[in-house]
């Protein structure tokens, strides 16, 4: 009935490392003389805009006439304490055994996607008798190395365990009237924009770059949805804004020295709705219960002609709950767009049913769902649910899809001699000081909670224990910003130990 569409869709969520709604990167440009540093020239844009905050903002689709998939909020999204600080010369592990590396994760549609745990220790500090790591320094990462959807039957992973990814909300939020100075970060949404135009005689080229990347590494340059390219100064290269998915910005003023943006926007995970496990997905027919925990899962009516079920939860018997799903709206907007996909899921007290549309909604008089029970809805800046002590911090990319979550220390940690343990959220990982000199930490290794353990670094002249674990894209996206370094001082050590 669907099979066109349906073939479509396979081919996209198959190939392609972003799915659905993706923009090509933009072409590097020639390098141009560099202006000198006296010279601060003012971008002409075709509309002259007097105020840098005023108007209305506009947020373009990536496919003209399409609505928008998620709703445009002005207000600061919640980020993880110390969102924009990077790892400080980090030593570096590429994994332990009792974390998830490189795990292929399939969907119910054949797309595979590679798993990874990460672990980030960032902001440290060594003082006599102390370690002190800051207000979101101790970080675990949900890794993931492509973009992940709900429907089809992916998986996120959280502590070496997988959970089904069930629904989401999303905005895309904005900043007004935004000043980035050249080598300095601004957060936006789930993300960073970093002014770091290539210098020519100590001074930018013309045409200047916006990096952009999340809050927990991912660098979007691989997806080609970075940088941004703006221009100081010359019609002919590149425009005054950028729309690289829905992360958009629009200058009003570039200069070797800083950029002010009438606007900049990025995408942001305000929740992430999960499912422990999945006891159903097949057609059913009207009048079939489905057990899910406390519950029971009734089919209490199907419109084949309309595409749409009517569910009924039901609790001792008795109908707690009900709730028609279908019809699709639009197959084309699926799985991202916010209004298409709620229409096909329900929710009551840790049970969830999803209408599932491929290939066929309602075949022979059945109607094609999933059920799940243990059912968590994870709130951006939540605590998490088993470690008051640690917030949650889903991440988005810029077309929209899930890419990995950061599980983030809220209040400093302090290390001493006679507590030497920093353990992560539920015990899952610990960074443990194995030696001090002179009342100063001077070695440290990182273990994995079945006490498998890294080489101990030993580095009594750093000032920090600043760490990176794993390989996947967010861990792999910051050794690209702190460099060569810290893959050979790993090799060092690993050479020292073997000695």
């Amino acid at each position: 009935m669907h099979k066109k569409l349906l073939d479509q869709f396979l081919k996209i969520v198959l190939t392609a490392g972003i799915t659905l709604f993706c923009c090509s990167s933009v072409a590097a440009a020639e390098e141009a003389e560099g202006l000198p540093p006296a010279v601060n020239v003012e971008l002409t844009t075709e509309k002259p805009v007097s105020d840098a905050a005023a108007g209305e903002i506009e947020i373009l689709p990536p496919t003209e006439g399409w609505p928008l998939p998620f709703p445009v909020v002005y207000e600061e999204a919640p980020k993880p304490p110390n969102a924009l600080m990077l790892p400080d010369s980090p030593s570096y592990v590429p994994a332990l055994p009792g974390l998830v590396s490189g795990a292929v994760m399939v969907s119910d549609y054949g797309k595979k996607v590679p798993k990874f745990d990460g672990i980030i220790v960032k902001g440290s500090k060594k003082i006599k008798g102390r370690v002190v790591i800051p207000p979101g320094g101790l970080m675990y990462l949900d890794d993931t190395w492509r973009g992940l959807l709900p429907m089809l039957g992916e998986t996120l992973s959280y502590l070496g365990r997988e959970y089904y990814f069930l629904d989401f909300v999303q905005t895309i939020r904005v900043k007004k009237d935004v000043e980035l100075p050249i080598g300095e970060k601004i957060a936006v949404g789930d993300h960073f924009f970093l002014y770091n135009s290539a210098p020519a005689h100590q001074v930018p080229f013309r045409n200047v770059t916006v990096m952009s990347g999340t809050f927990h590494g991912v660098d979007w340059a691989w997806a080609g949805l970075a940088p941004a390219f703006l221009h100081i100064g010359e019609d002919l290269w590149f425009s005054n804004r950028f729309n690289l998915a829905y992360n958009q910005g629009e200058a009003v003023e570039v200069t070797p020295q800083k950029i002010r943006f009438r606007f900049l926007s990025g995408t942001h995970y305000d929740s992430v709705l999960v499912g422990g496990n999945r006891v159903f997905k097949d057609y059913a027919a009207e009048g079939k219960t489905i057990p899910a925990g406390a519950m029971t899962v009734k089919v209490k009516e199907i419109n084949a002609e309309e595409g749409s079920a009517t569910i009924a939860f039901l609790q001792e018997g008795n109908e707690v709950h009900t709730q028609k799903l279908g019809p699709v709206i639009s197959y084309e907007r699926l799985t991202e767009d916010s209004e298409a996909r709620k229409n096909l899921i329900t929710t009551k007290d840790g049970v969830s049913v999803n209408l599932i549309p491929w290939p066929e909604v309602v075949k022979d008089g059945a109607v094609q769902i999933a059920v799940y029970t243990d059912v968590m809805n994870l709130e951006s800046g939540q605590d998490w649910p088993d470690d008051a002590d640690f917030a949650f911090y889903p991440m988005a990319c810029p077309i929209g899809h899930y890419f990995g979550a950061a599980i983030v220390n809220k209040k400093a940690i302090i290390l001493s001699e006679e507590n030497n343990i920093a353990s992560g959220p539920g015990g899952y990982f610990q960074v443990v000081i194995d030696e001090w000199k002179d009342g100063m930490a001077s070695a440290f290794h990182v273990a994995d909670a079945q006490g498998n353990k890294s080489v101990v670094f030993h580095n009594p002249e750093a000032e920090n224990i600043d760490l990176l674990v794993g390989k996947g894209r967010a861990v792999t996206g910051l050794i690209n910003y702190v460099g060569r370094e810290t893959l050979s001082t790993m090799y060092e050590y690993l050479q020292q130990q073997n000695n």
